[in-house]
């Protein structure tokens, strides 16, 4: 019923279980001590199964072990990939920046160009100006016009000395 191989050597029969029926002092705490050595043949085919257990506990083992090693060399591998795109997308990112800042850097130059110019074109367009001014002023001859101001001057005279003339005294003038 029972076999219980132990690797000291020890083995337990049907004789050496104690069944509780058969128990004859009524002492069911009582053990039965009796070990019976084991036999040489069962011995012998016992190695034979220990030696294909072990053989199949190494085979298994080493299965284990190339399992394990190839998974490692797997994450390696995934973990050196991973390194080399975060390299690879770091030195993009670089470049990217690069070319970015080269980008605004000549949009900076191209603006201060074009505002130089405008400035330039505008001290150009003061100066024609100036010069333009300069020849009209120049162009304008004295000319005086003697009739004219003799004409006027008479207006001039009689308006001043319309109301003046009519009045005795000088009270009335000024609404006295």
């Amino acid at each position: 019923m029972y076999k219980n191989k132990a690797s000291s050597g020890f083995q337990i029969t049907e004789d050496a279980v104690m069944d509780e029926d058969e128990d004859e002092d009524g002492d069911a705490l009582a053990a039965n001590w009796n070990i019976s050595k084991p036999v040489a043949a069962a011995a012998e085919n016992d190695d034979e199964d220990e030696d294909d257990a072990w053989a199949d506990a190494r085979s298994a083992s080493a299965a284990q072990k190339t399992s394990n090693e190839e998974r490692q060399a797997r994450e390696q591998k995934m973990l050196q990939e991973a390194e080399e795109a975060k390299q690879k997308s770091l030195e993009e990112t670089k470049e990217r920046g690069k070319k970015i800042q080269e980008e605004r850097k000549a949009k900076e130059a191209k603006d201060i160009r074009l505002r130089e110019q405008k400035l330039k074109e505008e001290k150009e367009r003061v100066q024609k100006a100036k010069e333009q001014a300069l020849g009209n002023l120049k162009e304008i001859k004295p000319t005086v016009d003697l009739e004219g101001q003799r004409d006027f001057m008479k207006e001039f005279e009689s308006s001043f000395y319309d109301g003046a003339s009519g009045g005795a005294s000088p009270s009335s003038d000024f609404g006295f």
